[in-house]
């Protein structure tokens, strides 16, 4: 073969062989470049399964430009029939090679890691699995770059199966279980091999052993790698990847890179790994620094040369993602009839710029909830609240069939016009001025769209102006949701919308929001099933709109079926992997399934997506408060106040943590500030809390506590916190009654809708057991800690529970299990329910044996 010509290829040298062909270099003679050419083995010539794989690698690879993917030039064949493929040529070695020689450090493994991560999100985006990753298919270039080779083994989702060689297809050492078993693959068999390659090139040692095949795969399926010296958070990634349960793996690389995100957060070896602002890595290696730059560093930090040189660090040139605020449009001339147009165009407006990240990462948005939800109206409020950098506003005067639409664009801190645009559309085309209108969006914030980026984001629409304007009056008027006369208008207006444009599917995804508002208002079971009829509608017109997801994920969660909502929430990040309020709902469904880990990891996510954006580390913060890790949730809440420093929500939880780190004074200084910028119901409460728990003034919480209903009247806690504070007034005891039965009564219409809500279940059991209904206390007890058995707050209702109804024994028990995970020891001591309990000899133990564990 050497030295003859193949079409126009001449044939230098052999480069190797393997199951699937034999690969030479050669040089292009047309293009007069070398180039890499793979053969199909002679005697596999006659084999018409074979063949149709090796056909069928050319054809997903050339699919796939990707820096850390081998290129495919073209796919030919001799005139003696044997099919090859021309690919790249790369001077360099595999890393089979290079581990011939022994390990690697740990950084020159995340290094690789993180690029064969980059490799496999590519080709996994595409739908195509690779199920054969291992060192003799991963290439490292002279210039350190790696490429991902012979897809030959790749299968793409959804094709049929080739049915010869089928069922372990994949080097055995590097299968997965279900490989090893001949069962189906999803991209977390990639995973897997990915992990043992890792604990590969950190150990020098493959984690999966045996003499032959069949003892391999025995190793694989049953035996548990043998640890390694690595940093503890190496060991929980390589863990998790090589979960022999594939549902308990990493389930993509976005949860790979979010993870290795963790690990960056303490420096490896030296080196550290920083996340830009999409969540993905941003690495620039030290073989890529230009000389110049070297001989800058070199005359600037001579003295400290070796010290730089083992402390590389990763930079990322793109510029900081800027926070935008779409806030409310001016109604020139107050026509009430405008009122609800201007209101929901700037609703889908907001809604469409929420999507700009897919193609530009330097844009974040505030979702139009948050804005609606605080009612912010000035660009001085944005900055405040949200931290936003720029505000967005704007002007609405509406003729007969005319629109003047006036766009500014404001610097929040200087409060300074930055850009504007103005000007006057006729809605005869309503596509014409949705797509120009988010084009001049776009434009004011230095965002250039393609066409079809345009139409992706005006996405689910319609092409009739009189439901486009129908749809918009009624997303204005359910911005105002809560006035229940404003949901039936938006409703009423949804289904004008639909009598015009039957397949107008955002016209039934307003539909659904809209009675999902009407459940919250009165928790009538009827309308959640209303949302869901609607939102099945929208589903079937249009499945790859986010929203439709999003909202069956938050009507499943209503409903206590969290594991569909599970389900529900991946959809909508399949269809928009930037989905903010997607991620957050998937970890609140994940939390109410207990999955603690999947839960923190997904709030991480929405975090990486908007890291300037205080709510996701709200999110988070509330996530390691309700279990009891109040040091990590602190940690959160002051990043909250440190983006926002006036913003009532992390303030009101900065001091709840303190209250529990019984740092009383700077708690109470926190919910007084909260009070002094915005009365608040939560702040009113906690206040009542202090008195109550700190200060045994039972008169002064209930004060607070009855100020905390003014403010909102339906919320069964408030309810209950009276009635515990009359409770104890021995003048006022009567009282008690009253608001328990009240308390009762809107905690159990809650439990109607979501019978696996644990707080409402464990709130229940304590107004139970101080009305001395043992049976149903226990009842709901009992369930509650069933279904969240690390919640501290569920556990310490248990305590107090079963200490009421008499049931020491157990309370004490629960006492245990409570101290353990750190729970202050003063909350059980000074609850006016607990004070036998705290003179019992064996609660003088465990406050002893925590209290020297905790110094």
């Amino acid at each position: 073969m050497i030295g003859k010509t193949i079409s126009h290829y001449k044939i230098l040298e052999k480069l190797g062989a393997g199951g699937m062909g034999v690969v030479f270099k050669a040089r292009d003679e047309k293009l007069d470049r070398i180039v890499a050419l793979k053969f199909l083995p002679p005697s596999y010539s006659f084999d018409d399964d074979i063949k149709k794989r090796f056909i069928h690698e050319a054809k997903a690879v050339s699919k796939l430009q990707h820096n850390n993917i081998c290129t495919i030039h073209e796919i030919n064949e001799t005139e003696d029939g044997q099919l090859f493929i021309c690919m790249d040529y790369y001077e360099g070695e595999s890393l089979k090679d290079k581990l011939k020689k022994g390990q690697l450090e740990l950084n020159e493994a995340l290094d690789f890691t993180l690029q064969i991560c980059e490799g496999l999100k590519k080709a996994h985006e595409k739908n195509i699995i690779h199920r054969d990753i291992k060192p003799a298919n991963i290439f490292v270039t002279k210039d350190g770059v790696v490429k991902i080779l012979d897809f030959g083994l790749a299968k793409v989702k959804g094709q049929s199966h080739l049915t010869k060689y089928e069922s372990t297809i994949g080097t055995t050492a590097y299968m997965s279980p279900e490989q090893a078993k001949g069962e189906e693959v999803e991209p977390n068999t990639d995973i897997w091999s990915l992990g043992v390659v890792f604990y590969e090139m950190v150990s020098g040692n493959i984690p999966f052993k045996g003499e032959y095949d069949q003892a391999i795969i025995y190793s694989i399926l049953n035996r548990i790698p043998d640890e390694i010296d690595v940093p503890k958070k190496i060991k929980n990634f390589i863990n998790k990847c090589l979960q022999k349960k594939r549902t308990n793996r990493y389930q993509s690389i976005d949860e790979i890179l979010v993870e290795f995100n963790l690990i960056s957060e303490s420096p490896l070896n030296n080196r550290k790994i920083l996340v830009n602002e999409s969540g993905l890595f941003s690495k620039i290696r030290s073989n890529i620094l230009k000389s110049t730059l070297v001989l800058l560093i070199i005359l600037l930090f001579a003295a400290a040369a070796w010290y730089f040189f083992n402390n590389i660090k990763i930079f990322t040139n793109k510029p900081e993602p800027k926070q935008v605020a779409v806030l409310p449009f001016v109604n020139i001339g107050n026509d009430p009839s405008s009122q609800a147009f201007c209101d929901g165009l700037v609703e889908t407006l907001t809604s469409q710029l929420t999507q700009l990240p897919q193609f530009n990462s330097t844009i974040q948005v505030i979702p139009s909830s948050e804005i609606r939800a605080r009612h912010i109206s000035s660009a001085k409020q944005a900055s405040q609240i949200f931290g936003a950098d720029l505000a967005i506003t704007g002007s609405i005067q509406k003729y007969s069939n005319k629109i003047r639409l006036i766009l500014n664009l404001v610097d929040t801190k200087s409060l300074r016009q930055i850009s504007s645009s103005s000007d006057d559309y006729r809605l005869s085309n309503v596509y014409n001025f949705q797509d120009d209108v988010v084009t001049k969006l776009s434009h004011i914030l230095a965002v250039k769209l393609e066409p079809e980026e345009i139409e992706k984001i005006n996405k689910g629409g319609t092409d009739n102006l009189d439901a486009y304007i129908l749809y918009t009056q009624g997303r204005g008027y359910l911005q105002n949701y809560w006035d229940p006369k404003n949901i039936k208008d938006a409703i009423r207006l949804f289904h004008e919308a639909l009598n015009k444009d039957p397949q107008y599917a955002l016209a039934f995804a307003g539909l659904t929001e809209a009675y999902i508002q009407k459940y919250r208002y009165n928790k009538d079971t009827k309308w959640i099933d209303s949302a869901s009829v609607f939102n099945q509608l929208a589903i079937s017109i249009n499945q790859n709109l986010p929203v439709v997801h999003i909202s069956s994920g938050i009507i499943l969660h209503e409903q206590g079926k969290y594991e569909e909502s599970v389900l529900e929430y991946k959809k909508a990040i399949e269809v928009d992997k930037y989905s903010f309020d997607a991620y957050n709902g998937l970890a609140r469904s994940y939390q109410s399934l207990n999955l603690n880990r999947e839960a923190e990891q997904t709030y991480r996510q929405s975090i990486s997506l908007k890291p300037a954006f205080w709510v996701g580390y709200n999110k988070l913060g509330l996530f390691y408060y309700s279990n009891g890790q109040f040091n990590k949730a602190l940690e959160q809440f002051e990043k909250v106040v440190e983006l926002t420093p006036d913003n009532t929500y992390g303030l009101n939880n900065v001091g709840a943590v303190y209250m529990y780190l019984e740092k009383w004074s700077k708690a109470k200084l926190a919910f007084e500030r909260v009070i002094k910028l915005q009365p608040d119901y939560s702040a009113y409460s906690n206040l009542g809390s202090i008195y109550f728990f700190r200060d045994e003034n039972y008169k002064n919480a209930a004060e607070m506590f009855q100020k905390a209903l003014k403010l909102d009247s339906g919320n069964y806690k408030i309810w209950g916190n009276i009635a515990s504070a009359y409770y104890q007034i021995p003048e006022d005891r009567y009282k008690a009654g009253f608001y328990f039965d009240r308390a009762i009564s809107l905690a159990e219409e809650e439990l109607k809708l979501n019978p696996r809500n644990a707080t409402t279940l464990s709130s229940l059991a304590s107004f139970y057991s101080m009305k001395e209904d043992k049976n149903n206390a226990l009842k709901y007890l009992h369930k509650a800690l069933y279904l969240t058995p690390d919640d501290v707050d569920i556990i310490e209702q248990g305590i107090v529970v079963n200490e009421t109804l008499g049931n020491r024994d157990e309370a004490l028990k629960l006492t245990e299990k409570i101290l353990k995970k750190g729970y202050p020891i003063y909350k059980l001591e000074k609850s006016p329910d607990l004070k036998n309990m705290i003179k019992d000899e064996r609660f003088e133990f465990l406050k002893k044996k925590f209290s020297n564990s905790s110094k």
